[in-house]
């Protein structure tokens, strides 16, 4: 069995590993889904805690039938319970403004679901006490004429332009109008209507009707889109919400955490052999 010395008040959350604390060995029991139990546990400190996103849709979307995109969190928060089962219960409430959205992809996800799927998702991750964003959302303002479409082609493009070009190429978008085209080059000679990225990091729609700028954002007041940053943003969480965090603590003889928002969760506690 691998023993690791590790400095007095420092929790490494590398799952899998045995640690020397105290003189006793130790190991980091970890599980993760909607819905966290440990059915033997004994009354120690969180080790890490992990909550990630996930957006879905009821359909594929199409301007004559648009279709909403319900993220986690959405609701502004996200409370987080730990409980022994019983009586016993902590609660732990994370600001979520913007919701908590996640894109299915078929690689390089960074949660994997029960079903096997991939999520490229917004984090929560306690231990760091860092909000990591892997995910940004487009409104109908941020679309303006595509500068970039060719003379002579039919239809129209409008695109969001991200300053910094950061748009992850070629990966699934979400729209509550479009549907994501998952051609390789997001090809303009691609019949209908579609959301796609490109190259110089736009995030364009594509609409056959022959309509101006102003037409589209007339038509399309409500747009929102999502996509997938090519560098994720890391931000620090509040003092609060390290602070309550650090108070978490799970039960003995069994610990159950969970959360209202059916969000995802990696959950970690360090525990003696």
């Amino acid at each position: 069995m691998r023993m690791i010395g590790i400095p007095k008040n420092f929790i490494d959350t590398r799952p899998g590993m045995v640690y020397s604390w105290g003189g006793s060995a130790c190991t980091i029991q970890t599980a993760s889904g909607t819905v966290v139990t440990f059915p033997q546990s004994e009354e120690r400190a969180f080790s890490g805690l992990s909550i990630y996103g996930h957006s879905t849709q009821d359909g594929t979307p199409s301007p004559e039938n648009p279709v909403p995109i319900v993220s986690a969190g959405d609701e502004g928060e996200i409370n987080v319970t730990v409980s022994d089962g019983g009586t016993q219960s902590q609660t732990l409430t994370l600001s979520t403004p913007g919701g908590l959205p996640g894109i299915p992809v078929a690689s390089g996800g960074n949660y994997t679901d029960e079903n096997g799927q991939q999520w490229v998702c917004d984090e929560i991750d306690l231990a760091r006490g860092k909000y990591v964003q892997r995910v940004k959302k487009l409104s109908i303002d941020d679309f303006t004429i595509d500068p970039g479409v060719r003379p002579g082609t039919t239809g129209h493009r409008f695109a969001a332009i991200t300053p910094d070009r950061t748009v992850l190429l070629r990966q699934p978008t979400l729209c509550n109008y479009f549907p994501f085209d998952s051609t390789p080059n997001g090809s303009f000679s691609i019949e209908g209507n579609y959301i796609a990225t490109d190259e110089v990091g736009k995030v364009f729609i594509r609409v056959t009707d022959d309509i101006t700028l102003d037409e589209f954002h007339q038509t399309y007041p409500d747009l929102v889109a999502y996509y997938i940053l090519e560098t994720p943003i890391e931000t620090d969480l509040s003092d609060e919400e390290i602070v309550a965090y650090k108070e978490l603590h799970t039960y003995s003889p069994a610990t159950t955490v969970s959360n209202d928002a059916a969000a995802w969760m990696e959950v970690g506690y360090l525990t003696e052999e």
